[in-house]
């Protein structure tokens, strides 16, 4: 090959690269985000690019592989993370799809401190979906608005998203109010067939499964954990804490639910109840 030709296919690549024709970046390990195509989480890389990029909190991804995050320790939310620290959300929520695909994503640490919004997720927002995902073997500990899979699930305005299917063995702990072992807080949001088993420790809004439900519906699931309110706390349930104009079905605890010193609502199913429907549910858990 001569110098003539070689120059003019270097000017040639540079011409498409320029026109993106070559330019697209592979940072997951396969698909668009679309729909049709999610993009591809196969290992730990994957899972941390997603987390450093909130422009990606729109797209769908879709789990190929179990993700073992052994040795990762967060300070924020994974995913869709709240920017501020200690202020009410202030960051990108997610409302993409996050298809589990049956995997789980297992042994992580969240030392959030005084920040809010602390989960897998920190907020799910309208048109949120996660399904088929199985969290295992975590730690998530922090001040208002803590869970497993996710801080809180709605946005007070937009509301909340869509959570199906998803499970979360684990400990959770919040110095504050609204912690939950699934959902620290679900607003206006929907959580179908999912249960918790597992630690559950705050100060006020406490739930095996969720911490505060206002205005959403909860079907088809269950809490097994022990669920325990610090000394004043309120509001403390085996599967809800405090539920407010919900949709409660189909739904049961078992696990133990202890206050601390001069706590108030206290309760198997739920700490406190307000303008709720709630319909064919028990709870066998001891309550102290």
């Amino acid at each position: 090959m001569n110098k003539l030709v070689f120059a003019l296919i270097i000017i040639l690549i540079m011409h498409c690269l320029r026109g993106n024709a070559f330019a697209t970046i592979i940072r997951y390990s396969g698909g668009t985000g679309d729909a049709n195509d999610p993009y591809q989480i196969a290992n730990v890389t994957d899972l941390l690019t997603l987390s450093a990029d909130a422009n990606d909190c729109n797209k769908c991804f879709i789990l190929t592989a179990d993700i073992n995050l052994q040795g990762q320790v967060f300070t924020m939310a994974i995913i869709a993370p709240n920017t501020s620290g200690n202020q009410w959300f202030y960051g990108t929520a997610f409302t993409g799809i996050f298809d589990g695909n049956g995997h789980k994503i297992i042994n992580f640490t969240i030392n959030g401190g005084s920040n809010f919004c602390l989960g897998l997720f920190g907020v799910i927002s309208s048109g949120g979906s996660v399904k088929d995902l199985g969290l295992e073997n975590f730690s998530v500990s922090g001040s208002n608005y803590v869970g497993g899979l996710a801080g809180s699930n709605g946005d007070w305005s937009p509301d909340g998203g869509t959570i199906t299917s998803c499970y979360a063995n684990g400990e959770v702990n919040g110095t504050g109010a609204f912690v939950g072992g699934l959902v620290g807080s679900n607003i206006e949001g929907t959580i179908i067939s999912c249960y918790a088993n597992g630690e559950v420790n705050g100060t006020g809004s406490v739930g095996g499964l969720v911490g505060l439900s206002d205005i959403g519906t909860i079907s088809n699931c269950y809490a097994t954990g022990t669920v325990s309110g610090f000394s004043r706390s309120r509001d403390i349930g085996g599967l809800v804490g405090q539920s407010s104009h919900d949709s409660i079905s189909n739904c049961y605890s078992t696990g133990t639910v202890t206050g601390g010193d001069s706590s108030l609502n206290i309760g198997g199913l739920a700490g406190e109840s307000r303008n709720s429907t709630i319909s064919n549910c028990h709870s066998t858990g001891a309550v102290t």
